[in-house]
């Protein structure tokens, strides 16, 4: 859309070229989940997460922000003559290829990568409607598979096996992403699901034909979501609370979804901030459990097996340790709030102003959250009985 005063050139292009100087601002302005993750990743690797997420962000706005096809398809081929610039390691043309050329001398990240990336940018342009679901997940691996391989470069994971679930991870959250775009993908004239689901794509079908193939491609995603989430044990301790964080509240989107009956074509359907938040907190307190189970050597692969006797006992200690966990929190919240109460009623310094009753609400919540998390794990697993054999005959 033209702006008073412009011409549609000069705006394309300042908004093509211009890169903020801050590359954790891209993923301020862009995504609430991963803003929210990236603040429990460590500071060694955060700044450069940033910059990854922020590189690719640009990808994808280059191609989104343009009207015609041959100005996008111009746009990648600046991108794509980067990428082959910095593996030759010549200066680059594009302000936002310094964050990619950067990360590529630190962590020596294969190039078939980014060019992926934008293998997947390149399909959206003149994409109209995907015809299988197999081209539907060749997809989502270049537009997001390939983030996930990256990714792991940046973490320094070392096992090879960590791949597979990290691509199948990115896989999962950009099926994801399209089942709650299908109104605004719509709109920009492409339709992400496929034409075997979905014969007369989104205008010639009825609202009940397009639910059922939402609903289809968040089954899908869910596929992907436990592949992708067995795999976090692969990573660094110190990154595993970050990730799962980020899969709960983007797996949290889905759900959503569901809740909605699956109705996206009535607007942009958004996790409501206090389940945003509990998510996000159930996730990494879960994630703290089962690294502490892990550590304790409560887990084997005998005992994972719920036939052994084990097994059960062993998921009882947790669920009492979760409990614990839990309502130890609720408490210190309730109690703080109660203490933050009591100094606005009788403050000592008059520079307290509001801060009191800020902190208390705050307290309040997080003991409201954690305490309807204790009742949750408080539900014990049944024991099983043991049959004589006297009973089996």
């Amino acid at each position: 859309m033209l702006k008073e005063g412009t011409t549609e050139t000069s705006t394309t292009a300042v908004a093509f070229d211009h890169v903020p100087v801050d590359d954790s601002e891209v993923i301020r302005q862009n995504s609430r989940s991963f803003t929210f993750a990236s603040c429990l990743l460590p500071a060694t690797v955060r700044d450069d997460v940033q910059k990854l997420y922020a590189w690719c962000r640009r990808c994808d706005d280059a191609v989104d922000s343009c009207e015609r096809a041959d100005e996008a398809n111009e746009r990648l081929s600046v991108l794509r003559e980067d990428v082959h610039r910095i593996y030759r390691n010549e200066p680059t043309v594009h302000p936002s290829s310094a964050w990619l050329a950067e990360l590529v001398e630190k962590y020596d990240i294969d190039q078939s990568y980014p060019l992926g990336l934008l293998d997947g940018m390149e399909m959206d342009v003149d994409l109209g409607q995907l015809e299988t679901e197999k081209e539907l997940l060749r997809y989502c691996y270049h537009a997001a598979g390939v983030v996930g391989l990256m990714m792991c470069r940046v973490f320094g994971v070392t096992d090879g096996r960590a791949l597979r679930h990290a691509k199948s991870l990115g896989i999962a959250m950009q099926l994801t992403n399209i089942a709650r775009d299908v109104r605004e993908d719509w709109q920009r004239g492409r339709c992400y699901l496929p034409q075997n689901w979905l014969p007369l794509g989104v205008d010639g079908s009825s609202q009940t034909e397009v639910r059922a193939a939402v609903r289809r491609i968040l089954d899908l995603a869910e596929e992907y979501y436990e592949i992708g989430i067995e795999g976090i044990i692969y990573l660094p301790s110190a990154i595993r609370p970050a990730i799962r964080v980020a899969s709960a509240v983007y797996r949290e989107i889905g759900t959503q979804i569901r809740r909605r009956d699956y109705r996206v074509l009535q607007g942009r359907i958004v996790t409501p901030r206090f389940r945003f938040v509990s998510c996000a907190f159930k996730a990494w307190a879960d994630g703290v459990a089962e690294d502490g189970k892990k550590r304790l050597g409560l887990v084997s692969k005998q005992q994972s097996n719920s036939s052994h006797p084990l097994s059960f006992s062993t998921e009882l200690i947790m669920n009492d340790a979760k409990y614990l966990f839990y309502l130890g929190i609720s408490l210190t919240a309730f109690m703080s709030s109660a203490v933050f109460l009591l100094m606005m009623l009788n403050p000592k310094d008059a520079s307290y102003a509001s801060l009191p009753i800020a902190y208390a609400v705050v307290c309040l919540l997080v003991g409201i959250v954690t305490n309807v998390l204790a009742k949750r794990a408080e539900r014990r697993v049944p024991v099983p009985v043991r049959v004589s054999d006297s009973d089996r005959q």
